[in-house]
């Protein structure tokens, strides 16, 4: 299985081009960085890991040079025993070769990757269209809840536990579906018409 890049940015909470200006770096796809035509590119779940490393590590201050950049790319794509240049990967363990060996232990990356992964593809299974409810916008199955109501809550950076209150029907891996739509660039076009949320009209009519 693989993802589109804009799903792939949202999963590792970065840009949609600095994604592909990186993978078009360290691969042989797309357009060189810079160029004003970047490539498309569907991206992996080793892709995915590999953007998360090396720019988690230049958030934290740890320059990875250009030249090593290709090698690190290699080495987590060739699997659980890859080696590329210096760095060699065993399991969930990274190693960079040199005067002085540094690991990076990758094991909570890979499970909180793995975790948005699977929520992402059994979310968009949890999804459905049924002209009889909403005029067939997308719904979570079982529930009239809009999903286009509970992304744009959660992208105007309502509390993830508020959110989890105002739908108590909503399964964990919905809610983490959400959250992680709520991290794409909108659609371009007209936004869809949301319907204000009926537990506002109550707490409106408790409070008369």
């Amino acid at each position: 299985m693989k993802v589109k890049t804009q799903v792939g940015a949202a999963l590792v909470q970065r840009s949609v081009r600095g994604v592909r200006e990186e993978i078009a770096r360290v691969s042989d796809r797309g357009a060189e960085p810079g160029s004003r035509k970047v490539g498309r590119h569907e991206l992996s779940f080793r892709d995915l890991l590999y953007l998360d490393l090396v720019l988690g590590l230049q958030e934290r201050g740890w320059t990875v040079a250009p030249e090593e950049r290709r090698s690190l790319y290699e080495a987590l794509r060739a699997g659980r025993e890859g080696v590329g240049g210096r760095w060699v990967r065993r399991g969930t363990r990274l190693e960079r070769k040199d005067s002085v060996t540094v690991a990076i232990d990758l094991a909570s990356r890979v499970q909180r990757l793995r975790e948005d992964w699977r929520a992402l593809y059994r979310g968009e299974l949890r999804v459905v269209r049924d002209p009889r409810i909403h005029g067939g916008q997308p719904v979570f199955r079982g529930t009239r809840i809009l999903v286009d109501q509970v992304v744009e809550q959660l992208r105007r950076g309502e509390p993830r536990e508020e959110v989890a209150a105002d739908y108590p029907a909503l399964e964990e891996t919905a809610l983490r579906y959400a959250e992680i739509k709520a991290r794409m660039a909108r659609a371009p076009g007209r936004p869809a018409r949301i319907p204000v949320l009926v537990k506002e009209a109550v707490e409106d009519k408790e409070s008369q």
